[in-house]
């Protein structure tokens, strides 16, 4: 008998905005060193799993005036639904950040796996007791874990009906892309993230992506850099994380067994 557990994380952005359609083209272009595959307006990110697992992660051009992120259960039916109470409908255009094509550009050649994607939401945004809730729900429906040092990033993890019900125990394969909830107290956008194995050792991205530009998150500098990154999509800023080129292939971030086995499932 099937689950009915999180089958599909989906990313909704407009289609009826200047350039979504190019826009569209270009984010399935970085896409393209990760599992994926392209159907419509649909990019799909599959699980780098071996066996079935779940959940698959997509983003989609909608005729809708907001962005939203939605869980899909394995009947359908919407498990939760971030929308027009997240995703207020304003654009954000600095300056001082990239486009995605000179993102793409720049970056492209050397680009590699999704390692996860997600939210970044505020208070402001979403209360205490509503963010409780929420992650309460989630980890009913999925594989959902306590980042290990005890800030509110629980993370999403891809696995099969097997350790949905009991738990996860193998960790000789790569278990992405990952799904992040991020939450802070700061007043701030609703920021979404990629987050993505690289090519570039760390002293490359530093010239790439010079300060201000590119940036280093307090404690994470020895493990990506960030940038911020223009779109046309409305609600929320959109933030690229990327690896620094690794040695080996699968190890305890990747697999998921830090968070597995020094996080707490969450249900």
């Amino acid at each position: 008998m099937m689950l009915n557990r999180i089958e599909k994380i989906v990313y909704n952005f407009p289609i009826n905005y200047l350039d979504s359609i190019k826009q569209f083209a270009i984010l399935g272009r970085i896409f393209e060193s990760s599992k994926n595959y392209k159907k419509d307006n649909t990019q799909v990110l599959l699980s780098t799993l071996s066996h079935k697992s779940s959940p698959v992660t997509e983003f989609k051009l909608v005729h809708q005036s907001h962005s939203s992120i939605q869980f899909i259960l394995s009947d359908e039916s919407i498990a939760y639904e971030f929308g027009e109470n997240i995703f207020i409908n304003e654009k954000s255009n600095n300056k001082e950040h990239l486009g995605l094509e000179e993102f793409f550009k720049i970056l492209t050649p050397k680009l590699g796996q999704v390692d996860h994607t997600g939210i970044l939401i505020s208070k402001n945004r979403l209360d205490e007791n509503t963010w409780k809730n929420l992650i309460g729900k989630l980890g009913c429906q999925s594989n959902l874990y306590s980042y290990p040092t005890g800030e509110d990033w629980p993370f999403l993890l891809p696995a099969t009906e097997i350790e949905f019900s009991t738990e996860i125990i193998d960790f000789s394969q790569k278990r992405l892309p990952k799904f992040e909830l991020v939450y802070v107290k700061e007043r701030c956008p609703v920021t979404i993230q990629i987050d993505m194995e690289t090519q570039f050792t760390k002293s490359e991205l530093e010239n790439l992506l010079p300060e201000p530009l590119g940036f280093c998150f307090t404690g994470l500098g020895q493990y990506f850099r960030s940038v911020y990154v223009n779109t046309s999509w409305p609600g929320f800023i959109l933030r690229f994380d990327l690896r620094y080129k690794e040695e080996g292939s699968v190890h305890s971030w990747n697999s998921g067994q830090w968070l597995v086995e020094e996080g707490l499932r969450l249900k």
